[in-house]
């Protein structure tokens, strides 16, 4: 059986994706994250029942394959990287000349690659 829960109104403007966070056995599946016409991400902690970090500028995302780190695209040109345990950004990553709207990591967790209006792919090693 499938039952309704509403969390709350979250966004000023609609809602454009939302993503779980990946399932991984020393972390329980709990938490996603939604994006939104007003450019703000959340992530969201379905036992705590509401949203308990906000990212401004952002454009996209991909989580890490353990599950810790959130990577975001931003019209700032920039990726960060967010610890999601410490609820802050671990790493400022520059280098496109515009707006960042894609993002990925690899399966290994070794690298992200990410793109934009520059029209340039960008490849990082960790």
């Amino acid at each position: 059986m499938i039952y309704l829960q509403t969390l709350s109104q979250s966004h000023k403007q609609w809602i454009t994706s939302i993503s779980w966070k990946p399932f991984h056995l020393n972390y329980p599946c709990r938490r996603f994250v939604t994006s939104s016409k007003d450019g703000d991400a959340r992530i969201w902690d379905i036992a705590l029942r509401k949203s308990w970090l906000n990212i401004r500028l952002f454009t996209n995302r991909s989580w890490s394959p353990d599950s810790r780190m959130l990577l975001s695209g931003s019209k700032d040109s920039t990726l960060k990287v967010w610890d999601i345990g410490q609820r802050r950004s671990k790493q400022n990553l520059p280098g496109h000349e515009d707006e960042v709207y894609a993002v990925d990591w690899s399966p290994d967790g070794e690298r992200v690659v990410s793109g934009g209006k520059d029209k340039c792919l960008k490849l990082w090693m960790s």
